[in-house]
């Protein structure tokens, strides 16, 4: 993987990122879906909107705050993306009580990777310590594909798959959600970013949430097929030019892309300067007191995320066509 193929380019809008987040925000996985979704033929779609119709909660949290004059099967398919965020536990603070019924669906592992990001100031990862039971990223796609494709899956455990597929195929090309930095001061990992802070020109916040929000915050369903438009037209994200993509087919190779990429442009090669989230929550030490962020950062980034989200899309196009064709 040629690590030079992302090119800087300027920043199209300004970055406004929020404290917390889990993967690519909501804008991040419908813009990989609606970029999946023009790619598809009529009848796959149909195929599609056929098996999401069977959803548990189609009305609850799929047709949910369909806008007007929006075609509702599209919408429900780049909705479909956002679900297996949306089936996560009720924590401190959220306004919504979310009830056992949806928290059922949530599998907080099956999100990431825990492999190690190799840095020039990595240190042995320790022995995994998750429970045998539980999955991570790569084998709980794999796991889904594989319940989307049984002929003897239930028609809402089928949607709830196809659910599951969209998200993690958005996660995986997330460069953070690809692995951890194990060093000498986080041993057991920084969880993808999420327990060091960085300076931006918006604040103080944890790398992992910089990067979730690198396409904005806006998830309305017009700035979503904007983006979706915007990338697919720009020669400069277009999958088919990057050296890597026609050639990596496998799900280890996807994450793999994402560890190289976090290597390299998220922790510029271990030279990333950064301070502890922990610390900086706590008021142990101020803001002035994280580590900026160094100069064209954010652009790189941006530029970076355009081409990674791309990719997905392509992706899932392809992994949908084919699950199709069984």
């Amino acid at each position: 993987m040629k690590l030079n193929r992302w090119i800087p380019v300027v920043c199209l809008s300004l970055l406004l990122i929020p404290q917390v987040s889990f993967a690519w925000n909501n804008v991040g996985h419908m813009t990989v879906a609606a970029i999946a979704w023009r790619q598809l033929t009529d009848a796959e779609r149909a195929a599609i909107s056929a098996i999401l119709k069977q959803h548990p909660f189609y009305k609850e949290m799929l047709a949910d705050g369909l806008p007007a004059g929006v075609n509702e099967d599209e919408y429900v398919f780049l909705k479909a993306a956002t679900w297996p965020d949306l089936v996560r536990p009720s924590r401190p603070g959220d306004r919504q009580y979310k009830d056992p019924t949806i928290t059922r669906y949530h599998h907080g592992s099956w999100h990431y990777t825990d492999e190690a990001i190799p840095l020039n100031t990595a240190t042995t990862k320790p022995a995994a310590t998750q429970p045998a039971k539980d999955l991570y990223l790569p084998e709980a796609l794999e796991k889904m594909r594989t319940e989307f494709a049984a002929p003897d899956t239930a028609a809402g455990e089928r949607a709830v798959a196809l659910c599951w597929i969209e998200h993690l195929i958005g996660d995986i090309h997330q460069p953070l959600h690809g692995g951890s930095a194990y060093t000498t001061k986080y041993p057991n990992g920084d969880q993808g970013g999420n327990l060091v802070a960085v300076n931006t020109p918006s604040g103080v916040f944890n790398l992992h949430s910089v990067w979730d929000e690198l396409l904005g915050t806006n998830n309305d369903y017009h700035v979503i097929d904007f983006l979706a438009r915007d990338i697919a037209a720009d020669p400069r994200c277009d999958p088919k030019l990057q050296p890597d993509f026609a050639a990596h087919k496998t799900l280890d190779t996807w994450a793999q892309e994402s560890r190289e990429a976090a290597t390299t442009f998220v922790y510029v090669n271990g030279y990333l300067k950064t301070a502890s989230m922990k610390a900086f929550q706590a008021k142990e030490i101020t803001a002035d007191e994280v580590p900026a962020l160094p100069p064209m950062y954010l652009q790189t980034a941006h530029a970076l995320a355009r081409v990674r989200v791309a990719e997905a899309g392509a992706r899932l196009a392809e992994a949908l066509r084919t699950a199709l064709a069984k």
